[in-house]
């Protein structure tokens, strides 16, 4: 039997002062995190 393998990559990324901004308007830092998901979506 024989096996194929694979490559895979995983990307973290992080938003500078997110847990922050999220203590301080919880409504902005969903959004900035929304905004973040995003682009990620479209650099795929």
């Amino acid at each position: 039997m024989a096996f194929k393998r694979q490559l895979a990559a995983i990307m973290f990324t992080d938003i500078v002062g997110f847990s922050q901004l999220l203590q301080y308007d919880e409504i902005r830092g969903e959004e900035a995190l929304q905004r973040h998901q995003q682009t990620l979506q479209e650099v795929q």
